[in-house]
C-alpha cells in the first residue's frame, strides 16, 4: 500500500492482516480493529491487531516491505503526582517531579507522551473562609527555570460552602527525552504566597498531557494544609501555692498565641488559643545531702481543646529540704516555644524532734528524725520478730557512699566499708560520730517512722504503683550505667527522709553480723551505731537491699530481696570435699552411693593412675572391678566393709559409681597488704588449671579487693592443687569478700 498526501492530524489509519486470508482493507476512521493477526498483540479491549507500512527504495532492500506499529492516539493519563507540601506562616511550598506519560497499548511502560500543563487548585477552608484577604499568588519553576510569567489563574467559589478559591494553570511542554536516569530538568516547584498565618487551605495538583488526559484520581484529591504561626506564644506565669516535706503545689496561667489582626500581631483573647502543650521542667539545684545539679524531671501538659485559664499540679515524692527551680514554657501548634517563666521552691526541711530540734547533720548527710518503726517481718525466720521499735534521731548518707572522685565505692570489703565510715569522723566532733550504718538504722531509713505509712521498698511512690519499683530503683535489670551514675538514676526512688536507692542499684554492707535465727531480744529503744550482735572474727557479714546484678531471677524473687525488711549475707561459691577424699600427692578411688556418704580408697599397690581405664562396681557390694589398659581380665578390688569412721560403714550397700579423683580443689592464701594478715581458702580448681597468670589475676580480682590479694612465690601465684571428690556449694563470704554490685552507707550523730 502507498499512502499519498498528508491526512489530518485527527485521522487514524491502521493496516492489518487477518487470519482468514481475506484481502487487506482500510478501516474507516473510528472503527476499532477486529481481526486476528500473527503476532498475538492485543489492544486494551483484548482484540488482536497487526499494522504494517511498506517502504520502497531502501538501499539494498528494493521491493521488500518493512513493518512498523503505527501509534495514532494517546489514550493514557500521566500517573498521579507525588508532591511534597511544606506549609509556612504565609506560604506553602509544593515540590514534584515531571511524570512519565505512556501512550502505547502495546508498550505500556514506554514514555512517549508530552505533559502539556499542571493545574493547581487552592481553596480556603478555615473557620471563617469568607473573611477578606484571600488573594494567593504563585511563583513557578520548571527544571530550575522561572516560568511564573506563563502562569494563568481564575477565581472560583466552592459550590457547597461558598469558600473562595483560585485555579492556576502551570505550563510544561518541556518533556525531557531519554529519562533513564533522574534529570534536574524534571524537577518542578511552586510557592503559593499571599496567605494568612494559622489559615487552613486545601491544595489539589494534577497533570494534563498533550492529548488532554488528566490524572484526576490521586493528587487532585484535596489535601488539607494548615499554615504555621509567625511567632512564639505569650509566656505562662507560674506560682507556688504550698510546700510540704515531700511535695509542693504549683499553678501556672494559660498562654495565648499571637494572631494577625490586620494591623499587626496581638495575643488571642481565648485561653490556650493554638497552644499545643506546656513543658514543665523541675531541676534540683540543692539539697541537704549535696550532690550534683541535675534535671529532676520534665512533664508535658496537653492543652489542646482546653479553655482553662489556670493549671494546677503537685510535684510529689521529693526530699525534705530540697531546693528546686521550676520552669514552664508554652508550645503552640506550629512548634514555636514561649519564653520560660521560672520560680525557686524548697520543700520543708526535716526537723529533729525534742531535745535534738536544733541539731544539724554533717555535710553530705540527711536527717532521719527519731521515731518508732516496725523492725522485721514475718516472711522468713531470719527477719523476725516483727516488733515496734524506737530509733533515736540520726543522720545518713542520701546515696551510697562515694569516694573522693565522686564515684560510688564498690568492690569494697566489709572491713573497708567499716573503716571508710570511721575515717569520716576524723574531721568531726566527737571522733566516734560516724560509722557504717547498722541494720536497724538502714531499715528505719528505708521504712520511715510513724505516723507515715510504712514503706515496703523505701520508695514514696510505691504506694501509688509498686510495680514500678524494679525499674525505677534498678533491681535486677543489669543496668550498670544507671547503678554507677547518680545523674542516670531515677529521682523518685527516694524515701520519706530523702534517702535514695535503698531498694536497688547497689546492695549495701551493714555493721551487724548476719544471724539466721532473726533478731535477738533488744530494748524498745535502739542505740545508735550499735549492732544487735557483737561483731567477731567469725561473724558472717550481712548486707541490705537488692542490686542491679540479678537479671536471671523472677520478678517476684527480685522484689522480695528488695524489701526494707529483707536480710541477707554475702556468699561465695566454694568446693566442699568429703572427709577422706583429699590427697595432695595423687588420685584416689572415689566411690559414691545413692543415699550414703561417699568414700575414697587408695590405689592398689603397683597400679598407676595412668594405667587405669575404667572402674565399675561389681555385683558384690564390697568389690570394684578395675579395667586396666591393654589387659582383658579386670582386677577385683576388695573394699573394707568396716572403717574406723562409721560414715563409711556401707556393708551390703552397692556403690552407684566409682572413679578416680581429679584436681578439683585449689588452696590459695590471701594477704592483707596493710596489716599483713593472711587467710587461706579453697577455690574451685577447674577454672584455675591451665590458665595464664593474667587469667588467674582476673579470677582473684573477683574474689577479693584491695588491700587483699593472693600470695605469690617467685612472682607467680602460689596455688596448691589437690585431688579430691567435691561438690560445689555457696558458703558465707570470708572477711576479704567484695562484689561489684556491693556498696555501703555511713551514718552519723546529729551535731548540736
Amino acid at each position: 500500500y502507498v499512502i499519498e498526501g498528508s491526512p489530518p492530524a485527527t485521522d487514524s489509519v491502521i493496516f492489518f492482516l487477518t487470519d482468514t486470508g481475506s484481502v487487506p482493507r482500510v478501516l474507516p476512521r473510528g472503527q476499532g480493529p477486529t481481526a486476528l493477526d500473527t503476532t498475538g498483540r492485543r489492544d486494551e479491549k483484548g482484540l488482536l491487531v497487526f499494522a504494517i507500512a511498506t517502504v520502497y527504495g531502501t538501499a539494498g532492500l528494493d521491493g521488500l516491505p518493512r513493518y512498523t506499529w503505527i501509534i495514532t492516539d494517546d489514550r493514557f493519563a500521566p500517573p498521579p503526582l507525588q508532591s511534597i507540601r511544606t506549609p509556612k506562616a504565609r506560604s506553602v511550598e509544593v515540590l514534584w517531579d515531571r511524570p512519565r506519560d505512556p501512550t502505547s497499548f502495546f508498550e505500556p511502560t514506554a514514555d512517549s507522551g508530552i505533559i502539556l500543563a499542571y493545574y493547581l487548585r487552592i481553596l480556603r477552608i478555615s473557620k471563617n473562609p469568607n473573611r477578606p484577604g484571600f488573594d494567593p499568588v504563585v511563583t513557578y519553576w520548571a527544571g530550575g527555570v522561572d516560568r511564573t510569567a506563563e502562569v494563568d489563574s481564575t477565581n472560583f467559589r466552592d459550590s457547597r460552602s461558598g469558600a473562595p478559591g483560585r485555579l492556576f494553570r502551570l505550563p510544561d511542554s518541556m518533556r525531557v527525552q531519554n529519562r533513564a536516569a533522574p534529570d534536574a530538568r524534571d524537577s518542578l516547584k511552586v510557592i503559593i504566597s499571599g496567605l494568612s498565618p494559622q489559615d487552613s487551605v486545601t491544595i489539589a495538583l494534577w497533570a494534563v498531557d498533550a492529548a488532554g488526559n488528566a490524572n484526576t484520581t490521586d493528587s487532585s484529591t484535596p489535601n488539607n494544609v494548615f499554615l504555621t504561626d509567625t511567632t512564639q506564644p505569650t509566656t505562662p506565669r507560674i506560682r507556688i501555692n504550698a510546700s510540704t516535706r515531700n511535695n509542693f503545689a504549683y499553678a501556672f496561667t494559660a498562654s495565648r498565641d499571637l494572631v494577625e489582626t490586620g494591623s499587626g500581631l496581638a495575643p488571642s483573647p481565648q485561653a490556650n488559643a493554638n497552644i499545643l502543650s506546656y513543658e514543665v521542667t523541675r531541676r534540683r539545684i540543692a539539697g541537704p545531702g549535696g550532690g550534683a545539679i541535675e534535671v529532676d524531671t520534665t512533664i508535658t501538659v496537653r492543652a489542646a481543646q482546653r479553655n482553662d485559664t489556670l493549671f494546677l499540679d503537685t510535684a510529689r515524692y521529693l526530699s525534705p529540704g530540697g531546693t528546686y527551680r521550676l520552669f514552664v514554657r508554652a508550645v503552640d501548634s506550629s512548634g514555636y516555644v514561649s519564653e520560660a517563666d521560672s520560680i525557686t521552691v524548697s520543700t520543708t526541711a526535716a526537723v529533729f524532734p525534742g531535745a535534738d530540734s536544733s541539731a544539724t547533720c554533717p555535710p553530705g548527710f540527711v536527717a532521719a528524725p527519731g521515731g518508732s518503726f516496725l523492725r522485721g517481718d514475718t516472711v522468713s525466720a531470719d527477719e523476725g520478730p516483727r516488733l515496734q521499735r524506737y530509733m533515736k534521731s540520726f543522720c545518713i548518707e542520701p546515696y551510697e557512699h562515694r569516694d573522693s572522685s565522686g564515684a560510688f565505692a564498690t568492690r569494697k570489703t566489709w572491713e573497708q566499708a567499716r573503716d571508710a565510715c570511721s575515717d569520716i569522723a576524723s574531721s568531726l566532733t566527737p571522733s566516734d560520730s560516724t560509722w557504717l550504718c547498722t541494720e536497724a538504722e538502714w531499715e528505719r531509713a528505708c521504712e520511715g517512722v510513724s505516723p507515715d505509712p510504712a514503706l515496703t521498698y523505701g520508695m514514696q511512690s510505691e504506694r501509688a504503683s509498686g510495680a514500678n519499683v524494679r525499674f525505677t530503683c534498678n533491681v535486677g535489670t543489669g543496668d550498670s550505667a544507671m547503678a554507677m551514675s547518680a545523674a542516670l538514676r531515677d529521682p523518685t526512688c527516694v524515701s520519706y527522709d530523702g534517702v535514695f536507692d535503698l531498694a536497688g542499684n547497689l546492695a549495701e554492707w551493714v555493721l551487724d553480723p548476719y544471724t539466721s535465727g532473726g533478731y535477738p531480744a533488744t530494748p524498745e529503744t535502739l542505740s545508735l551505731g550499735t549492732p544487735h550482735t557483737p561483731v567477731t572474727s567469725a561473724s558472717v557479714h550481712g548486707f541490705r537491699g537488692s542490686h542491679y546484678l540479678n537479671p536471671n531471677q523472677s520478678p517476684t524473687t527480685l522484689l522480695a530481696r528488695a524489701r526494707c525488711s529483707n536480710r541477707d549475707y554475702a556468699t561465695q561459691s566454694r568446693p566442699r570435699a568429703y572427709a577422706g577424699c583429699i590427697d595432695s600427692t595423687g588420685p584416689m578411688i572415689a566411690v559414691t552411693y545413692t543415699s550414703k556418704a561417699p568414700r575414697c580408697l587408695p590405689l592398689p599397690t603397683g597400679i598407676s593412675p595412668a594405667s587405669i581405664d575404667t572402674i565399675v562396681p561389681a555385683r558384690d557390694s564390697s568389690q570394684l572391678l578395675i579395667l586396666l589398659k591393654g589387659v582383658a581380665k579386670p582386677m577385683v578390688y576388695k573394699m573394707d566393709s568396716v572403717k574406723a569412721d562409721t560414715a563409711y560403714n556401707h556393708t551390703g550397700v552397692k556403690p552407684a559409681l566409682a572413679g578416680l579423683t581429679r584436681q578439683t580443689m585449689a588452696v590459695v592464701t590471701f594477704v592483707n597488704a596493710q596489716t599483713s594478715a593472711t587467710v587461706a581458702d579453697t577455690l574451685d580448681a577447674t577454672e584455675l588449671l591451665g590458665r595464664s597468670e593474667a587469667d588467674r589475676a582476673l579470677i582473684f580480682a573477683r574474689e577479693a579487693a584491695a588491700p587483699w590479694s593472693v600470695a605469690k612465690t617467685g612472682g607467680v601465684y602460689a596455688i596448691r592443687f589437690l585431688y579430691a571428690h567435691v561438690q560445689t556449694r555457696n558458703v558465707a563470704a570470708k572477711a576479704y569478700y567484695s562484689n561489684p554490685a556491693m556498696g555501703f552507707r555511713c551514718c552519723a550523730k546529729p551535731r548540736p
